[in-house]
């Protein structure tokens, strides 16, 4: 998974994704995720200083893991790092 995602601040976040559309598109949900965070800095202001200033707060997403994996890939850390989309800046991953 070495691919770049961007998408602008200034855009609005998007409404009414099908689950298809959400998951399976070409950033497989890392936008989605990101906007979670962009929504979530909004409503959560100390949550969104915390990651200003570096914190690691505590999300929904799984990043370690202590068992060998059947796929390779880690998203649930990638998936965390979108969604300090709280740090309200437009590069995702």
């Amino acid at each position: 998974m070495n691919k770049l995602i961007e998408r602008s601040v200034s855009e609005p976040i998007r409404a009414e994704l099908t689950w298809e559309e959400t998951w399976n598109g070409i950033d497989q949900g890392f936008i989605h995720c990101w906007e979670i965070g962009r929504r979530r800095a909004v409503a959560e202001a100390q949550l969104a200083q915390a990651c200003l200033e570096g914190q690691l707060p505590p999300l929904g997403w799984k990043g370690g893991v202590v068992k060998m994996l059947k796929k390779p890939e880690k998203v649930g850390a990638f998936r965390y790092l979108a969604e300090e989309g709280l740090k309200k800046t437009s590069r995702i991953w």
